[in-house]
């Protein structure tokens, strides 16, 4: 057989209990073997590559370049992920460059390596949870007998928005996706 067919790509499956190969091994009956394949050779055929199969299971914390991008347009992607880290940064100062960081990240997330689809998952969740903690805090302040616990709150949106920044940064810098971008913590 030849090299780089979708057999070839299936061999990482082996022995992997959890995601595709595991809702394969099930309808195979417990074997990931041969079923694992012809599921990947289908979604090949079907528009999606084995790769990305694979992807779907892999562990976000290693590195991932796509087959069908380049090192130039990742480059590209990974600029505009630090950027909108940076705006969210400034965000903690001044509030409307986390709404132009939102947008980017909107906007480009689709297009995106899957690697860094995480990154701008994890940043459009941020913004919103802020939004939200901060809709509440302001809501608090509002009432006499709230304002300080409000006040509060405002203080740990704000550190909360800076260590998820900075955390998010760092991954992106190291060449790692999110490992958990709908999580709510670091």
């Amino acid at each position: 057989m030849a090299a780089g067919t979708h057999e070839d790509a299936a061999r990482p499956f082996e022995g992997v209990s959890g995601g595709v190969a595991g809702e394969v091994a099930g309808e195979a009956g417990g074997e990931v073997g041969g079923g694992l394949r012809a599921d990947l050779s289908r979604l090949a055929q079907g528009g999606r590559s084995a790769t990305l199969a694979y992807k779907e299971i892999c562990d976000m914390s290693d590195t991932i370049i796509e087959p069908g991008s380049t090192q130039a347009t990742d480059r590209d992607d990974k600029l505009f992920a630090a950027l909108n880290y940076g705006l969210f940064l400034i965000g903690n100062i001044i509030g409307i460059t986390s709404i132009l960081a939102v947008i980017i990240a909107y906007a480009r997330r689709e297009r995106a390596p899957h690697w860094l689809q995480s990154h701008y998952t994890f940043q459009i969740k941020s913004f919103w949870a802020a939004l939200i903690g901060i809709l509440v805090c302001t809501f608090m302040i509002m009432t006499i007998i709230l304002s300080p616990f409000g006040a509060i709150g405002l203080g740990l949106i704000w550190l909360w928005m800076l260590v998820r920044s900075v955390v998010g940064l760092i991954r992106l810098l190291d060449g790692r996706g999110h490992p958990d971008a709908d999580a709510m913590w670091v």
